[in-house]
């Protein structure tokens, strides 16, 4: 549907799946005017007579699905070259009402918004996989539910005196679909361990000297290094 339509105090426009609607000093201030030169056709003793009308309408009403346009109560030609053209610019309307109505966010804000990106990178790092350094190129994952599996496995290999186990590891750095059941030792899943906690103790240090870093910023010249790349 494409439309475009002066209600009352509203100015309305479709095209398809974008739509503006706004008051009229507010279209205006967008850009938009409510002031048109329409092309009208009379029948004069039997012949078609066009002219181009200047109008300042207090209604209109101009869509493709009815196929008319309405103005003031008048019906007069369909389609409008000029309100064609008003639907085709939505877009541009859409966006100068997203400029006039950004807030700018507070300095505090902003820290907010970098705190929260520093702490999703401290989560990806505290849940890196953990790769061997004994040549066999196993990953261990380290989230939650990797961490209560291997917990549980490590834990049944100790009970029952096992040496090996399978268990769901990643075999490939460059795809990390690889996930399959695969033969373990006792010392790589101990290993595998040690690694993670290396990592993760790491990982809360690092989140922790930041933190600190961004709440004694002052400006955003000092919160510069700290921002997220939409936001830098």
């Amino acid at each position: 549907m494409k439309a475009f339509q002066i209600m009352k105090n509203e100015v309305l426009i479709i095209d398809n799946d974008k739509q503006y609607i706004e008051t009229r000093d507010n279209y205006k201030v967008d850009g938009g005017s409510l002031s048109f030169t329409l092309k009208k056709t009379t029948i004069v003793d039997d012949e078609s007579k066009i002219e181009y009308v200047d109008v300042t309408p207090s209604t209109l009403i101009y869509d493709d699905n009815q196929g008319h346009c309405v103005v003031d109560g008048e019906w007069i030609d369909y389609p409008q070259d000029n309100l064609d053209a008003i639907i085709a610019d939505v877009e541009k309307y859409i966006s100068a009402k997203a400029q006039r109505e950004f807030i700018p966010p507070t300095f505090e804000e902003i820290k907010e918004r970098t705190l929260t990106y520093q702490y999703q990178k401290y989560q990806e790092m505290k849940f890196a996989i953990a790769w061997l350094e004994d040549g066999s190129g196993f990953g261990f994952g380290t989230d939650p539910e990797d961490q209560n599996n291997w917990m549980a496995s490590l834990t049944i290999m100790k009970l029952r005196g096992a040496s090996t186990t399978l268990f769901k590891v990643y075999t490939d750095k460059n795809d990390l679909d690889k996930k399959p059941f695969t033969t373990v030792t006792l010392k790589q899943m101990e290993e595998a361990g040690l690694v993670a906690e290396v990592q993760q103790k790491q990982a809360y240090a690092g989140f922790e000297k930041v933190k600190e870093e961004i709440n004694n910023c002052t400006s955003l010249e000092e919160l510069a290094p700290y921002l997220p790349p939409e936001m830098a």
